[in-house]
């Protein structure tokens, strides 16, 4: 009798170990590694140029499809945006003050598995000068 005490005492403290300890593991893991969802922002640097002569275009307005968030880029073309985590994002890109900068046909664009790396945009030209 005191024997299958003992056994069952200690099945008993075996599956209540194992339990902590897969609980415990699953808690280490979200910890580490998170769980990507649309809550989850990251920033997206880029610049966008001109196809036909590489120079940075300013007061292009860059729109995320997934948030709708509009950034505008600067005097270097540069631009920051701020973008739900997804594996394929999309953003459109719009001449907004197309007499000031030339004009260039809007774009539409998909970036896959975003790296964290600076994008490169080129834009192309609708006027005949340029």
């Amino acid at each position: 009798m005191f024997k299958k005490l003992q056994f069952k005492k200690r099945q008993l403290l075996r599956v209540l170990f194992g339990s902590f300890t897969a609980t415990a593991l699953m808690f280490v893991f979200q910890a580490c590694y998170g769980m990507p969802n649309e809550d989850f922002l990251l920033c997206i640097h880029g610049q966008v140029i001109s196809e036909k002569t590489g120079a940075p275009i300013p007061n292009i307005e860059v729109q995320s499809n997934a948030n709708g968030t509009i950034v505008r880029t600067d005097a270097q073309g540069q631009f920051d945006i701020d973008v739900p985590f997804q594996e394929q994002l999309g953003l459109t890109f719009r001449d907004i003050d197309q007499a000031a900068n030339g004009q260039y046909a809007t774009l539409d664009t998909v970036l896959n598995d975003y790296t964290g790396e600076s994008v490169l945009i080129r834009m192309k030209s609708i006027r005949n000068a340029e």
